[in-house]
């Protein structure tokens, strides 16, 4: 697949036509940028002049989101659309610190989270027609077509998080496999997938089903 022009790179995602969402460095350069592959062209998508910027990504239409930095100095949660690069916005003035997306369906809904400036906790994000909706506390990390979202609450970094499902306006915990954490990365027609902590600590994949 190759680099940017050297350096590291990183495919992410994978559509069903063969298009590939990345990072990569390009040589000289301590920035990772995100790109689109697609029949053996890598291309740069572009950010805000800071660089640091991932395509996450990327649903059949070749829609991708991501993430890149500001020239605040923050992270902003990024759509990158047929060469065009939208900054996604936040959940108002209490999430202006990072914000990042991690998935795209085919409807153009993005999910991701953004953090709390004043207690550090993240919460997860559904955006749709422009609009960005606060689902409460937790990471959203997938979402399905049918619009369900997968995530982990309280916070991907916290001691104790259960894999969640987001549905018809509900958080709904998914539990462990006895252990004190878990986690969920991935959502297919009710199927869950992603890992979860058994009774001695150790962490086994994990698949969940939901109605």
């Amino acid at each position: 697949m190759g680099t940017l022009g050297g350096g590291l790179s990183q495919g992410l995602d994978i559509n069903p036509a063969g298009q590939v969402s990345g990072l990569s460095f390009i040589a000289g350069d301590e920035f990772t940028h995100a790109f689109l592959w697609e029949k053996g062209v890598m291309t740069e998508l572009g950010d805000f002049g800071i660089g640091n910027s991932r395509g996450q990504a990327i649903n059949p239409a070749g829609q991708i989101v991501g993430y890149g930095g500001v020239p605040d100095g923050l992270i902003r949660a990024v759509l990158y659309d047929r060469g065009s690069v939208t900054e996604l916005g936040t959940l108002g003035s209490e999430f202006e610190v990072d914000c990042f997306a991690y998935d795209i369906n085919p409807a153009k809904q993005i999910v991701g989270t953004c953090t709390s400036k004043s207690t550090g906790v993240s919460h997860a994000f559904l955006w749709q027609k422009g609009v960005m909706t606060n689902l409460g506390t937790g990471d959203a990390t997938a979402i399905n077509p049918a619009g369900q979202i997968a995530g982990i609450d309280p916070r991907r970094f916290s001691d104790v998080r259960h894999a969640v499902v987001w549905q018809k306006g509900l958080k709904i915990d998914l539990g462990t496999l006895g252990g004190t954490y878990s986690e969920a990365h991935g959502i297919s027609a009710g199927q869950v997938v992603g890992e979860s902590a058994i009774a001695n600590g150790d962490t086994h994949a994990t698949l969940w089903m939901v109605k």
